[in-house]
């Protein structure tokens, strides 16, 4: 857990960039709200007049933040709202409603089907004349294109109830053109990359909230200089405000750690290349095995047969599963940076994961690199180094 002491050296009251992944949306975090307020009115735009809005971005791009910050708005406006995060256990209409249950708007004891008790629950909200607004994150994470037809079919149902639908996915995958394969129900609210400026605004933001005096520098701990360069490094790399977080946050416990009091450029420099490296030594041998691999293949899309039968395991790997086996979890650890490049999603590693493996190798602390891959001459699979 955040020690509030440990970053008293720095002149921090803690590292605001810890609070990533959002869990609650509170009131000082709203204070944070960064660079997309275009997205937060035209989604709240879409939600005033009963529609339904889709909000795309990659992995860690900021689609729950400005869904979030919409819901705020609106909720502040007298909507009655719910935000659920999409379950694949669950599957669409269970995520709502138990959300839904657990505000009240249905009785638990219903044992009607899940979309009717959704359709009963929005009457129960609507009471008052209140407006109503459905939202569920996540979507990119239904098993296939047929889950995300069903769900359609749901928000059609929604929608003619009177309720407002947001919904969050990626630019690919699943996700991929579901606002126009929906027949056009759904508005796509694209989030643009941040800009050097757009990661500036949002350094700045973050660490005021904890100075612990008014009066110092506003990117304080960080000299101008430093500053320029962290932000300047993220958007010409094209990361995500997600990357950006984890990026500062662990320069401040490196900082923290080794008796920084303020970081100049060189302290930076030192530091950038050596991010991602305990997340990296932490891997399992299977997942550092599969980082290494994506390494050396710089990209991985669903035209990479041969990568993605090493990381599958066999020649017939089906490419959803290595996504979600495979590229997931490291996509979830902050080590690969997924893209949309003429429709199709890539994947590929970021530069701090791609330094962390040079150096731990350099370092010898690397074990022999072994991919799990398929013999012809054995059916049994077998290690090739």
């Amino acid at each position: 857990m955040d020690n509030m002491n440990t970053y008293e050296p720095l002149g921090l009251k803690s590292n605001p960039f810890l609070s990533l992944p959002l869990k609650d949306y509170t009131a000082s975090f709203r204070d944070l709200f960064s660079a997309r307020d275009a997205q937060v009115q035209r989604t709240c735009s879409y939600t005033g007049q009963a529609l339904a809005s889709f909000v795309i971005a990659p992995y860690g791009g900021g689609k729950t933040v400005v869904v979030r910050e919409s819901l705020a708005r609106l909720e502040e406006a007298g909507y009655q709202v719910v935000y659920a995060i999409y379950r694949r256990s669950r599957g669409f209409c269970r995520s709502i409603l138990k959300e839904m249950i657990a505000r009240g708007f249905v009785d638990d004891r219903s044992t009607s089907e899940e979309l009717d008790q959704i359709l009963l629950g929005i009457g129960n909200m609507q009471r008052g004349g209140k407006n109503v607004v459905l939202a569920i994150d996540d979507l990119d994470r239904a098993k296939d294109i047929d889950e995300v037809k069903e769900v359609t079919n749901d928000v059609r149902e929604i929608l003619g109830e009177g309720s407002a639908v947001i919904i969050t996915g990626q630019p690919f995958g699943v996700t991929f053109d579901l606002n126009t394969s929906a027949g056009g129900i759904f508005h796509k609210i694209s989030i643009p990359e941040f800009s050097c400026a757009d990661f500036h605004e949002m350094l700045e933001k973050y660490l005021r909230s904890v100075h612990v005096s008014k009066e110092l520098p506003a990117t304080h701990p960080f000299d101008e200089q430093a500053a320029d360069f962290i932000c300047a490094e993220m958007a010409v790399a094209k990361l995500t405000p997600r990357l950006f977080n984890f990026a500062v946050a662990k320069l401040l416990v490196l900082g923290s750690e080794n008796g920084v009091t303020e970081f100049s450029l060189d302290t930076v420099r030192k530091y950038w290349p050596h991010l991602a490296e305990d997340i990296v030594v932490a891997l399992t041998d299977l997942h550092r095995q599969h980082l290494e691999l994506i390494i050396e293949a710089k990209d991985v899309s669903e035209d990479s047969m041969s990568t993605i039968t090493e990381l599958g395991g066999n020649p017939l790997a089906e490419y959803p599963e290595v996504v979600d086996e495979v590229l997931r979890p490291l996509l979830e650890k902050n080590l690969l940076l997924a893209r949309n490049d003429s429709g199709k999603d890539h994947y590929r590693p970021t530069p701090h994961a791609a330094m962390a493996i040079n150096n731990i190798k350099e370092n010898n602390a690397m074990p022999i690199k072994t991919f799990i891959s398929y013999s012809h001459d054995n059916p049994a699979h077998s290690a090739r180094v």
